[in-house]
Formats: structure tokens, sequence, C-alpha cells
């Protein structure tokens, strides 16, 4: 049996996530059950839901368990075993205790908490608790507790995405993008790393960029809060700029939300003829037609027009290009402008 312990004091981080993402796959190696402890014998600093908020998290992750444990319900049998040795139940003996009586095995442990391991081992012997436990023990990443999980889902990162760092980052696997099952497949305990690592932002950037280029086209657009294949197509154009889900959201937004787009006044007679000729267009399936179609009908010289209906499609004098995009929104032309 493997456990996962977690305080509902403060917002999960990188590095809990990635004490998880290890408990689940070990557990998985072991072929052994894995049992959530929630720490909440701290009632003054216990957040309201947070014990919640940790479920949903370890659910987008994936991990499995066979049970939820709240500390506070084993608070009768701390009490009674620090009877048995004439003291009070401190934090450490309530952690030691409640290891003894699910019967945990295997325990995976940050380096910088190691310092606890001998006290619990000293708590459970002085209680006639014979059973190894078997530690093992993860380098730090030390910049762990800047990071927060639901920050990076709200700026874009895949879950995926981030497990498979996280775990790059605890052990060497021979592929740079996996799935969580080959994590599982590739763990060896003596490939764990044994130095202090950093979290850094744009390798994750770079692992999210290979993800969503992964994606299911109706997968990303649904993502992004469409539901068509060919606008999970037009997403993918924008990964050339953009890392993350938060930052093509905002392109596919700006392109279907005609509030969005910034109007400007030195060109608004151009532009309201173009938008007046393509809502008087026939159905034109190529762009170069197209361009040529509203050249014709507006007598605008083309290195205007060229800008003139990025900014009317995209909302944007930059972007992909063109030829690219059209034949994904040329069914939406009338809703985008």
């Amino acid at each position: 049996m493997l456990r996962f312990a977690i305080s509902p004091t403060k917002e999960m981080n990188i590095g809990s996530l990635r004490l998880a993402i290890l408990n689940h796959i070990i557990s998985k190696r072991l072929d052994e059950d894995l049992i959530i402890r929630i720490d909440d014998l701290n009632q003054d600093l216990n957040i309201e839901d947070q014990d919640k908020e940790i479920l949903e998290i370890l659910g987008l992750f994936s991990i499995e368990y066979k049970y939820i444990l709240n500390q506070s319900d084993n608070t009768k049998y701390h009490i009674q075993m620090a009877k048995q040795l004439n003291t009070t139940p401190s934090e450490n003996f309530a952690c030691a205790v409640d290891d003894m009586i699910s019967n945990i095995s295997t325990i995976i442990i940050d380096e910088k908490d190691i310092s606890d391991t001998s006290t619990h081992i000293d708590i459970r012997n002085s209680l006639g608790y014979d059973k190894e436990i078997n530690y093992i023990s993860v380098p730090a990443i030390t910049n762990a507790s800047d990071i927060k999980i639901l920050w990076l889902i709200s700026e874009g990162y895949l879950p995926a995405a981030i497990a498979n760092y996280l775990v790059e980052l605890s052990y060497d696997i021979p592929k740079e993008i996996f799935t969580l099952e080959e994590a599982i497949q590739n763990f060896d305990i003596n490939r764990i790393s044994k130095k202090s690592v950093k979290f850094d932002i744009n390798r994750l950037k770079l692992i999210n960029k290979e993800y969503l280029k992964s994606l299911d086209n109706m997968r990303f657009s649904k993502l992004l809060g469409y539901a068509d294949e060919d606008i999970g197509k037009l997403a993918k154009l924008y990964l050339d700029e953009c890392d993350n889900l938060k930052q093509i959201k905002q392109k596919i937004d700006l392109i279907f939300d005609a509030s969005l787009k910034t109007s400007l006044d030195e060109f608004e007679d151009e532009l309201s003829r173009i938008k007046q000729c393509i809502s008087e267009a026939p159905f034109i399936g190529n762009f170069n037609e197209f361009k040529d179609y509203i050249t014709k009908q507006t007598k605008l010289d083309d290195e205007q027009l060229s800008m003139l209906l990025r900014l009317t499609i995209t909302g944007s004098k930059n972007g992909p290009d063109l030829n690219k995009i059209y034949p994904l929104v040329r069914n939406y032309l009338g809703e985008i402008i």
C-alpha cells in the first residue's frame, strides 16, 4: 500500500503534484493500492474546500486511488497510542500512526522532508511496530512553491503535458513526449534523478505545444469552447506563435467575435466597403479567387487589401497565411464580419 499525503492549508503546487503522480506510477508498477491522506489536523489553518480542490486536481491528472483518509478521523487512535508512550500526539506522531493503521509499505518522499523519516521510524519502533516501510526519496524542485497547479491549468497548459514534464524531472525515460502509461512501463527506481531540479516554464511550453499539435481537431476545438474540426485545424495554425490554450483561444475568439476587433479610424471607409462586399459575395472556395473578387468590387490596391482583409478576418495585422486560414473560416464569414 502506498499513500499520498497532503495538507489542505495551501494551494497544490508542482512539488505536491509530482509526488502524487509518482505515487500513482509506482503503485501501478508494484501492483499495489494507493490511498490519499488529507492531513487536516490543523483546523485553524485548513482552507475551506481545499480538500475538494485537491481531489479535483488529482482527477484531472488521472491519478487513481483506493480511498481517501482524513487524518482527523484517526484522532482517537493518535490519542490512544500516545498514551502508551505517556506523550501527546504531535503532527509527526499522527503521521507515523496513520502509516501503521493503513499498513503502508512504500512512501515517496521529497528530499526536503527527509528529516521527518527517522522521527516516524522511531515512533513506530517505540510502539512495537516492526514492519519495514520502504522510503523512496526524490530530489526537490527548488522553486516548487512558486508554481501552483490551478494557475498552470488556467494559463492553458494541458494536464498531460504538465505530468510529462514532472516525470521528466524525476527520472530518465527514453522518450521526450510520452503517455502516463508509458511512464509506468518505463519506471525504474534506479533511474530516479539524484540532483535537485528547477521548474523551467520554457521547457513546459515546448512539451505543451507538442501535445497541442497531437490533439484530435475536434477535441482541440472543444477545449477552446467550440465544436468544429475546422476550428481545431485553425487553432493548430497558430502553434507557430502560441504555446498554450489561453493564447490560442485569444486568437480564435478574436476571429469569431467582431466586438473584440480593434477599429482603425484611418481605414474606416475601406473596411466598411470590404465587409459590405463580403456580405454580398457568393460562396467562393479558393482564397485567391475570393481576394480577386474583393479587389474588383472595392478597387483597393493589392498591398492595402491584403492588410485590410487580414484585419477583417483575423482582427490582427500578423498571423498565419490567409491562404491557410480562409478555407477553415469561409463558412463563417458572415459571423466573422
